[in-house]
């Protein structure tokens, strides 16, 4: 049976009963916080109570874990099976009004003389459950298919039993269902929980599971409900704020489409700054400020001259691509509320998103020299 390549991570300096084979080298691995997490990350040195929101130690724990493997991928570059001394530091940057925060994890690699354990073939295959466990998945296994079959009714109730058991198992059938609760506001009395406040239950349960959902999945199913109006764009958006469900690699996707109104979608997430940054991601902000430029070419006014019908007077106005005449110093049309590359007061114009990504680069730029 082919075993998964393993690095043994450890704080000390030695492992109990083994042996050093070989000594490697000092090797480390960097990424960037964004500024969210830096402002909560001070903030928990001065709580009166000392308890820090579970929000932000699930966003630290997730940031430690990244640089750990990446550590690790470090290590099996350079042939070691352990790092020893393993120690993970933080480090302010800011600049522009924008502050971040580095994480480091840094450690003596080294290759150990391997032991063999063996094992039963029973073991091996997980096959070996204690009756504890068995009575535990019976019971998931029960629970779980009266979920799928009230999915399948049309009558799955969110309550906060059910809330904690997709949530435990990431299940992603209950998306449509989420959807339609969002959706069919008339509707939602018949699909959520008892609690005394049903709704705001559903709102933070349902941010705990799209925080539960592999990174990719939650981003996508997002962003493809933010594409739509109304209450659907609004929730999209909250949990993709609470949660900072964005990716550059998901902007240059969305900026990318054909579909125009799908592209300036795409410029929302530069609202946002994403958990962590590694190195190579300043490429991708370079590239990300070419495909802007080149998705939404500045703009000029068209400017008219006619008479005020009451003064007599010649005055100077801009046609917006509606139609309407304004006022030469508005800088939203009075009749579709857009400016005059087509963005709303709501949505982040291409210059505001471009000054954002500036700033980033520079940031990052100096906390990766």
């Amino acid at each position: 049976m082919n075993k998964q390549i393993e690095v043994l991570l450890t704080t000390t300096s030695t492992i109990q009963d083994e042996k050093v084979e070989k000594y490697l080298g000092i090797i480390s691995a960097q990424l960037v916080a964004g500024t969210g997490l830096f402002s909560e990350f001070m903030a928990g040195f001065s709580d009166i109570v000392g308890g820090r929101s579970r929000t932000f130690q699930k966003q630290l724990e997730a940031l430690n874990t990244e640089v750990l493997e990446m550590l690790k991928v470090k290590a099996v570059s350079i042939n070691a099976n352990a790092v020893l001394g393993v120690r993970i530091d933080y480090d302010e940057i800011s600049g522009k009004n924008l502050q971040m925060f580095m994480v480091t994890a840094s450690g003596t690699a080294v290759k150990m003389e391997t032991k063999t354990e063996l094992r039963s073939e029973l073991e091996i295959s997980g096959e070996l459950v204690s009756k504890e466990n068995l009575s535990q998945k019976i019971h998931d296994l029960i629970f779980e298919n009266a979920i799928q079959e009230a999915l399948e009714n049309g009558n799955l109730r969110f309550t906060s039993k059910v809330w904690d058991y997709v949530i435990k198992k990431k299940m992603e059938q209950v998306l449509p269902s989420i959807y339609d609760v969002i959706k069919n506001e008339k509707n939602q009395r018949a699909y959520l929980g008892d609690s005394l406040n049903p709704y705001v239950e559903f709102i933070n349960k349902s941010c705990e599971f799209f925080a539960a959902l592999p990174r990719k999945k939650a981003i996508d199913v997002l962003f493809d409900w933010y594409s739509e109006e109304d209450l659907i764009q609004d929730y999209a958006l909250e949990i993709i704020e609470k949660n900072n469900l964005v990716s550059l690699e998901k902007a240059y996707e969305t900026i990318s489409s054909e579909d125009y109104d799908n592209c300036k979608n795409g410029l929302i997430q530069f609202k946002f700054i994403q958990p962590y940054y590694e190195k190579g991601d300043i490429q991708k902000l370079e590239n990300l400020k070419k495909l802007i430029l080149e998705k939404f070419p500045p703009k000029e006014k068209e400017f008219y001259k006619e008479l005020d019908r009451l003064t007599r007077v010649e005055k100077k106005y801009w046609k917006c691509e509606c139609g309407t005449l304004n006022e030469p110093d508005k800088q939203y049309c009075y009749s579709c509320k857009k400016d005059v590359d087509g963005f709303t007061k709501n949505q982040l114009n291409p210059k505001e998103a471009l000054n954002i990504i500036s700033i980033e680069i520079e940031v990052l730029s100096k906390a990766f020299l």
